[in-house]
């Protein structure tokens, strides 16, 4: 089951990520799903609020893009260590979203670049989909 965990991670990253294919957040989270991120306030509840976060990032930062450094896996938890980058896109630098004010966090220019960041997601109970995730540990180069 553990590679199993793992690959299902990976494609939040491969697919969801990297493709912008918001057509799999269905498959790859629970209904319930509820994720708590170091840089932001509140808890993300649900995959409704989740799929117009990945919309407007995909939106603010078009070219983001995720690499998988590292993965473990133990049960129904993956832990996965990733970088990522991207460039903010002109409506962004022009107009960014209230999400991205509450998603703002030290690693992001003032034009809204993220140059660099890495962090570790801890992805939780993977029947019929993640339930939680945390993501910690959030770094900027």
């Amino acid at each position: 089951m553990s590679d199993a965990n793992k690959a299902l991670a990976r494609r939040v990253f491969e697919e969801m990520w990297n493709r912008h294919d918001l057509s799999v957040v269905g498959e790859l989270f629970a209904e319930d799903y509820r994720a708590h991120v170091a840089s932001a306030p509140e808890a993300i509840d649900g995959i409704e609020r989740l799929r117009r976060l990945m919309a407007m990032f995909q939106v603010v930062l078009p070219d983001l893009q995720f690499t998988v450094e590292d993965q473990i896996a133990e049960g129904d938890k993956v832990v996965t260590g990733w970088s990522a980058r991207g460039t903010a896109s002109d409506a962004a630098k022009r107009h960014l979203p209230e999400d991205i004010d509450r998603l703002r966090h030290p690693g992001v220019s003032s034009a809204g670049d993220l140059p660099c960041s890495t962090a570790v997601n801890i992805f939780h109970d993977a029947s019929g989909g993640w339930r939680r995730k945390r993501v910690s540990h959030l770094s900027y180069a």
